[in-house]
């Protein structure tokens, strides 16, 4: 007797989320594209509406004259406006049909309008339309006589800050994720863009104690110590070290020893680091009484420039040169006089005389 055997396969958990996880991001593009389709099918079925409206009042202007142009149309009658649209009040008859979205004032629904009149002795239809939102400018223009709603431009420069603002933080997510994924996937600390990350080889840790524990787990002691050496050493810059198995490496930015993780956090942290040292030898001046212009530190590092004068700080040149400090002393000299000739030829003369004065 033969035994029946049957295998049962199912999804595991992580191929459920991954399916769901694609699902939301379809449905997070499609979702806006279909609601747009659907306003734009109510503004085609509107015009639609009122251009058979248009074509029953001319029909009843040549059988009934002038008097037609204040019924309103049957076709009104028998049909609905789309969801959404309403007549403006007092305009739904043959010389005035308008309708429009009165609950929003922004709303995609096109202001929609038509006029019949005979002043020159035979009707004439005129079209009008308002757009609310940029997006139904051109079914406005499509439809004729259009112009523009008072929120229009507000809507615009909503639109342009908002599309600004997610490509601002688009480029700080592709930053990060560069970092993280690699390669080489990013170790170590990432503080850039108000993050404070930490992560082993692309895989984000809670804390930089996780940090350390992951390491010493997968790396043993080796790359915790290249790295404390490294700090203990005041390593500056981009430090780069790859174990010796071939399996661990740590790529991070030190600055004086800091760990700061990115080429973002090194250089915030080297402006602080020269700060401080403009800083303290501008201190250190202002307590020696050391005078003049101070605008670098004795190794090139450029300072802001300000002038001191007995511990006293000036930000323009014209203000340091109106104290002592920025006088000049200046000595004239007045050479010897003949006090007494002989004939025509001088046989004494007096001392040379030097004048000098703060100016």
């Amino acid at each position: 007797m033969e035994g029946n055997s049957s295998h049962h396969s199912a999804f595991t958990l992580l191929e459920l989320i991954i399916v769901i996880a694609g699902l939301a991001a379809l449905a997070g593009l499609a979702i806006p594209n279909y609601l747009k389709y659907i306003e734009e099918a109510k503004i085609d079925k509107a015009k639609s509406l009122l251009n058979a409206a248009s074509s029953e009042c001319l029909q009843m202007y040549r059988s009934e004259g002038i008097s037609s142009l204040s019924k309103k149309p049957s076709i009104l009658e028998r049909e609905q406006l789309p969801n959404g649209y309403s007549y403006i009040e007092g305009q739904d008859k043959c010389q005035a049909i308008a309708i429009e979205d009165p609950s929003n004032s922004e709303s995609p629904l096109v202001t929609l309008g038509l006029t019949i009149d005979d002043a020159s002795g035979a009707p004439k239809v005129s079209k009008w339309s308002v757009y609310k939102h940029p997006d139904t400018k051109y079914a406005c223009e499509q439809w004729g006589g259009c112009g523009e709603g008072a929120n229009v431009q507000a809507i615009i420069a909503e639109q342009k800050r908002r599309a600004e603002e997610q490509a601002r933080l688009a480029a700080i997510e592709e930053r990060y994720n560069a970092w993280l994924k690699g390669p080489p996937p990013g170790t170590g600390n990432y503080t850039a863009d108000g993050k404070n990350i930490w992560a082993f080889q692309g895989r984000v840790l809670a804390d930089e104690a996780k940090f350390n524990q992951v390491i010493e787990q997968e790396c043993g002691k080796e790359l915790t110590d290249a790295l404390n050496n490294a700090k203990s050493t005041k390593f500056d810059e981009l430090f780069t070290y790859t174990g010796k198995n071939g399996g661990c490496s740590i790529s991070t930015y030190l600055c004086s020893g800091k760990d700061v993780g990115s080429k973002d956090g090194y250089d915030a942290c080297k402006k602080e680091e020269w700060d401080n040292a403009c800083d303290a030898e501008l201190l250190r001046r202002k307590q020696t009484n050391t005078n003049g212009l101070f605008e670098k530190l004795p190794g090139g590092r450029g300072c802001k420039a300000t002038y001191l004068c007995n511990g006293s700080e000036y930000s323009t040149q014209a203000d340091y040169e109106k104290t002592s400090c920025g006088k000049k002393y200046i000595c004239i000299d007045t050479p010897p006089t003949c006090r007494k000739s002989f004939f025509g030829s001088c046989i004494e003369w007096s001392a040379p005389s030097q004048t000098c004065e703060w100016k």
